[in-house]
């Protein structure tokens, strides 16, 4: 209620729609704006990369897949995380995806088929899947923070690879969370199928 009194306030369009089912939300929404192509990142990744968003979109585009993203085989640092998809990809998905996990985490259902849909994932030049990017954990709100602090007074907006030449810089900021594993919460969901 708060985010959506916030973006009323600023003048921001705000959908709302399921709690649980994710799927529905993202279905009930892209129709409601008559979207074509679903770009999907989540708002607990602060770091999220344009220059990577803007590749998924092209390769989606360019060959005409159904569904473009770096999360399949991941080699980015999670949080980097971008899955791109045509509406009719995710239309098929709502229509016939039956398991709670495919309800909420949205594109399971089309990655997991891929006799029925072209899928494409990219993937960096080396494997940087072990850094985690995101927030679920006090341990990588206190990661982003630090990111935060040491970059704030560098650049306004800062990329992937500004973030790559500070852990290089101060290779301690990557410890700040070694503890949590990657996708727990769709492992877990999983588990409840």
């Amino acid at each position: 209620d708060y985010l959506v009194e916030w973006c009323q306030h600023k003048g921001v369009d705000c959908f709302r729609g399921s709690e649980l089912n994710v799927l529905e939300r993202y279905y009930e929404c892209a129709k409601f704006y008559n979207a074509n192509i679903v770009v999907r990142i989540t708002a607990d990744d602060p770091f999220k990369d344009p220059v990577i968003i803007n590749h998924a979109i092209n390769l989606l585009i360019e060959n005409n897949y159904d569904y473009v993203s770096n999360t399949i085989k991941p080699t980015f640092p999670e949080g980097l995380d971008v899955e791109v998809y045509k509406f009719k990809s995710l239309e098929v998905a709502f229509k016939n995806a039956t398991l709670s996990s495919e309800k909420e985490h949205v594109t399971p259902y089309i990655w997991k088929n891929n006799n029925k849909f072209s899928l494409f994932n990219f993937v960096y030049k080396e494997d940087l899947s072990d850094l985690r990017w995101t927030i679920d954990y006090i341990e990588d709100l206190e990661f982003a923070r630090s990111v935060y602090r040491k970059m704030r007074n560098e650049k306004e907006h800062f990329l992937m690879e500004d973030i790559l030449c500070l852990l290089d810089e101060y290779p301690e900021l990557s410890n700040i969370q070694k503890s949590v594993v990657r996708n727990e919460g769709y492992i877990e969901s999983i588990k409840e199928d």
